[in-house]
């Protein structure tokens, strides 16, 4: 049984340390990109992010944010790299999809975004019901890609790496 709860500032730090192999860049919280700028920080962080344990295990962490248009979650889903292409991913799912409708009331569609160089990831939103929207950036912007932030010595953002990104979307089920 998996168990969810809010991510802390230890489960965040052990998972910007995770490592991936290349060809999976989609669900990696890489060194210095946006991803770990914001999981590394509590009071970004608030009461959005989540962490999947199985008994002891830290197996991943999820975010949810609908501070945009409160009935559509956009979902930030990472993986342990040990359960990724594996079928914990469509397990892992469907439990947050659960957490979403059971303490997201006004949440009607959830929106995951996965790179366009990991076919995978896609095929597995899919096979949950998923429909690929095909390329686009993230968080509503309609535009073919977005830069990959790097960050300056002072911490300010630096967009550096052109990334593509596809976005899925499904109606949240309340059953």
């Amino acid at each position: 049984m998996t168990e969810i709860k809010q991510l802390t500032q230890t489960e965040a730090e052990a998972i910007a340390s995770w490592e991936y192999p290349a060809d999976y860049c989609w669900t990696s919280v890489e060194h210095g990109t946006e991803n770990e700028y914001f999981l590394l920080r509590e009071t970004y962080r608030n009461d959005s992010y989540y962490a999947l344990h199985e008994g002891e295990t830290l197996c991943g962490f999820f975010a949810v944010n609908n501070r945009i248009r409160p009935e559509i979650a956009a979902l930030s889903f990472t993986l342990h790299p040990s359960l990724c292409n594996t079928e914990k991913e469509a397990a892992f799912l469907k439990e947050i999809e659960a957490f979403i409708a059971a303490h997201y009331p006004e949440v009607q569609m959830i929106n995951v975004i996965t790179y366009s160089t990991a076919p995978h990831a896609a095929e597995v939103y899919e096979a949950l019901g998923y429909t690929n929207h095909g390329p686009l950036a993230s968080y509503g912007h309609d535009m073919q890609s977005y830069e990959q932030e790097g960050f300056n010595a002072d911490g300010t953002p630096d967009f550096k790496e052109e990334i593509h990104l596809i976005v899925l979307s499904r109606q949240l089920s309340r059953n």
